[in-house]
């Protein structure tokens, strides 16, 4: 430490410039220390309750002669302290909801070494535990006081009352007083859902009455049984219906009417008649309203009439046919020359009439196939070498000219020159009867012309 005398140097300059530091070989001689301090430095304490925390450091402080300082710190550590807890309760409660709960509040309080802190405000909630309490039942209405339980106290909650949910069971409706009312028993059912505990109970049985407000019957007709079924409706206060059936009536009397007219008529395509029916219907008087009724008009007795145009009844031309006759081409009777040859044909025919062969009013002919083709003698120009000669009478009798020319017979026989004999036909084999034959009549018996064959 630099002096001068007895004073302490407190500044050195050279020239202008002042000096900072001496030192004499390693040995700093100026400025020279004049004092040294030691301590701790301690933070402001920081609260997260119920603890509180802070940081000290040890220091020392060195005082130099020029006045000037030098400070060192040593390792920061931390301080911490926990309060000790109390609560400041007024002890205040406050009820809510019926009672069932309540709070109250009260304030933490923090003791320390050399302060008292407080926290913030807490609630406190208590719900009251339910005292088990019965119902009370009356018909379908039940009520209960509800009681809590609180660690100090009973306090009332609130008075419950429910009305039930009514239903009914139901049993089938006897119906033994018609027409006035119906009847069955009914159970009320109670069904509580409000409160705890749901339930459902039975009531007292009791018979339900349903009045008749008024019936009417309506019928089913059978008219083909001749009857009739009824169906009875009654109707209900409860506009409700129920029906009864199975009331059989049987009229008291039946009466058949017609209106003179035929209708619904038809064709009988196998009897080619128009077939329509008389209509009818049925009135029947009943012993109860309506007394009396009556059918649609029906088909009664049937009438059956062919005309002309319907049905199939109408003249028309069969189809041509052979009709066991013979004819020449144009369809007369007779034959037809071929040149020489006799051709006859089978003879067809066909009728304008009705189906069934009646009312006939016309005829047509005409050839139909060819039947036979020959060469005949004495037709059709044609003259056979060995035909038998025609022999015309006008007069036969068997024992005496007499009597032949007075017979008035008269016809054709026919010798054949080959045999010499007559015979009945042109082609036949039976020879004429034995007799006289008038051959030349000239007015007297006996001048007469006469053959006579043995």
């Amino acid at each position: 430490m630099l002096k001068i005398g007895d004073i302490l140097v407190s500044a050195i300059r050279y020239k202008t410039t002042l000096v900072s530091k001496i030192y004499v070989g390693d040995t700093l001689v100026y400025p020279g220390i004049i004092s040294t301090t030691s301590g701790i430095n301690l933070s402001p304490w920081q609260y997260q309750l119920p603890h509180r925390t802070r940081t000290s450091t040890p220091f020392q402080t060195i005082t130099y002669q020029d006045g000037t300082t030098s400070t060192t710190y040593g390792q920061t550590t931390i301080q911490s302290e926990e309060g000790v807890l109390s609560w400041i309760d007024p002890n205040v409660w406050t009820y809510y909801v019926n009672n069932s709960y309540r709070v109250k509040h009260k304030t933490p309080q923090y003791t320390f070494s050399d302060t008292v802190m407080y926290g913030e405000e807490v609630e406190v909630r208590e719900y009251g535990s339910e005292v088990p309490v019965i119902w009370n039942y009356n018909q379908h209405i039940r009520t209960k006081q509800v009681v809590y339980r609180y660690s100090d106290l009973d306090k009332n909650g609130p008075y419950l009352y429910e009305e039930a949910t009514i239903s009914y069971e139901l049993y089938n409706w006897q119906y033994d007083n018609l027409p006035v009312y119906r009847r069955r028993n009914a159970v009320p059912l109670y069904t509580w859902s409000q409160y705890e505990p749901y339930e459902v109970r039975d009531g007292d049985m009791f018979e339900d009455k349903d009045y008749v407000t008024n019936y009417s019957t309506s019928w089913i007709y059978d008219y083909v049984n001749d009857k009739r079924t009824g169906i009875t409706t009654y109707n209900f206060e409860s506009g409700e219906q129920h029906q009864v059936s199975g009331v059989v009536q049987y009229p008291t009397n039946i009466t058949l009417l017609d209106n003179e007219d035929y209708d619904n008529g038809a064709c009988d395509n196998q009897t080619y008649e128009y077939v329509d029916y008389l209509q009818v219907r049925k009135v029947y008087t009943w012993p109860t309203s309506p007394t009396s009724t009556s059918t649609e008009w029906f088909n009664g007795p049937e009438r059956r009439q062919k005309i002309d145009g319907m049905c199939g009844w109408v003249r028309s031309w069969t189809q041509w046919a052979n009709n066991g006759q013979y004819c020449g081409e144009t369809g007369s009777l007779g034959y037809s020359c071929d040149g020489e040859y006799t051709v006859i044909y089978n003879r067809q025919a066909r009728y304008y009439q009705y189906p069934d062969g009646s009312g006939r009013i016309n005829t047509e002919y005409r050839a139909g196939s060819e039947y036979s083709r020959e060469l005949v003698h004495g037709q059709c120009s044609y003259v056979s070498p060995n035909a038998r000669s025609e022999v015309m009478f006008t007069g036969y009798d068997q024992n005496s000219p007499f009597d032949a020319y007075n017979s008035g017979f008269s016809g054709s026989i026919w010798y054949d020159p080959l045999d010499g004999n007559y015979y009945n036909t042109f082609e036949g084999n039976v020879l004429v009867q034995g007799g006289y034959y008038l051959i030349e009549n000239t007015g007297d018996w006996g001048s007469s012309d006469y053959i006579y064959i043995y």
